[in-house]
């Protein structure tokens, strides 16, 4: 790698200072230090520097979304899409559709539920009528009856 490419390489590193660039630039063109080996060490710190900002976020979208009623599964898929350049707002955000889409196919279900019961409990009530109409025993209505309910 030349002297160029290595500067040009150098400035695609967001997370370096600029003062840490120029250190770097210029111990490459005094020639002491070959240009690949500290294009490494200069990635290394840029992707320390990186991991550092995103666990920041991380912790930052974890304390702004803990008094949700997230399962773990939603948090911690929220928390991997967390990167360097996460908008913590949109994440929160869509923390609360999350937990407002969970409420709404958590209430189907119930309601699906008390309408299988329901639905049961008709088709009880339906063939006890049905029997009093062959039968004409009223008290075993009354009993079958209150057992539904």
């Amino acid at each position: 790698m030349d002297v160029n490419t290595f500067k040009v390489r150098l400035a695609g590193l967001p997370f370096l200072s600029k003062s840490e660039i120029q250190s770097y630039q210029q111990r490459v063109t005094q020639g002491r230090v070959d240009p690949q080996t500290l294009y490494r060490e200069a990635l290394a710190v840029h992707k320390n520097r990186r991991n550092q900002e995103i666990y920041k976020k991380r912790r930052e979208l974890e304390r702004r979304i803990v008094n949700l009623p997230l399962s773990g599964d939603d948090l911690y898929s929220l928390l991997n899409i967390v990167d360097d350049k996460s908008n913590l707002d949109d994440l929160q955000n869509r923390a609360k559709k999350i937990v407002e889409l969970r409420k709404k196919k958590d209430l189907g279900q119930r309601r699906a539920k008390l309408s299988k019961k329901s639905l049961r409990r008709r088709k009880l009530l339906n063939a006890s009528l049905s029997r009093e109409r062959y039968f004409g025993n009223p008290s075993k209505i009354l009993v079958l009856v209150s057992q539904i309910n």
